[in-house]
């Protein structure tokens, strides 16, 4: 069996972790080979990070695709959207990376591109979407769903029945209590303990968190 080939977009912090994880995932017997990183900046052009070549920006995939699975290495969620538009368009593959220290039952349903980080646990009837990224040390229980491009940053802990929209960005150490629903492209400051729902595209912060600030659409 062939090995499959990644390349890992954009070539910051994240990236670097993500390339932590597949090296997990190649030493637990996966078959993976990344063989570099993507960026769009020219300052990045050229280096080498963590022993990878920075081979070119998002337009290097061009005609590279049939041979390549692409992986967002972003936690935010609108970038994601944008970097998912932009290599559909080149007709990508994306790669979907789930760590092998990830605890989880059999009724688990992960979309693609999705990543999930060392240490979570995912317990049982839960649904995540599309370019998801669970972080390290998250706990996601029965029958939660997380819509495509949210993010759970390190510490977050989602309890039953918790319904979370498209493009939420979640801070560190979040706790959302059962049954709560969190509206579309909403952000939850680090640290907030979310005990009642909250409506789309707004900042929400605290202990009990309360929405703050609004967001405007995207243009």
């Amino acid at each position: 069996m062939k090995k499959k080939k990644l390349v890992i977009y954009p070539a910051a912090g994240h990236g670097r972790e993500i390339l932590w994880l597949l090296r997990d995932l190649v030493q637990a017997g996966e078959k993976l080979d990344p063989v570099g990183f993507l960026d769009d900046s020219p300052k990045m052009r050229g280096q080498i990070l963590c022993g990878l070549p920075v081979l070119g920006g998002l337009d290097w995939l061009s005609g590279r695709t049939s041979r390549m699975e692409l992986v967002i290495a972003t936690g935010f969620p609108r970038l994601k959207k944008e970097f998912a538009d932009r290599a559909r368009k080149m007709n990508a593959r994306f790669a979907t990376l789930i760590h092998p220290r990830l605890q989880r039952s059999e009724y688990v349903e992960i979309g693609e591109g999705s990543i999930i980080c060392a240490g979570s646990i995912i317990t049982t009837q839960a649904r995540l979407g599309r370019f998801v990224l669970v972080n390290i040390a998250c706990t996601i229980s029965h029958d939660v769903e997380v819509g495509d491009y949210s993010s759970l940053a390190p510490g977050t802990h989602l309890t039953g029945r918790v319904k979370i929209g498209r493009g939420v960005d979640i801070g560190a150490g979040v706790n959302i209590i059962p049954g709560v629903r969190v509206g579309d492209w909403s952000v939850i400051g680090a640290g907030a303990a979310v005990v009642k729902d909250l409506p789309a595209r707004v900042v929400a912060v605290g202990a009990p968190a309360r929405p703050v600030k609004k967001i405007a659409p995207a243009k």
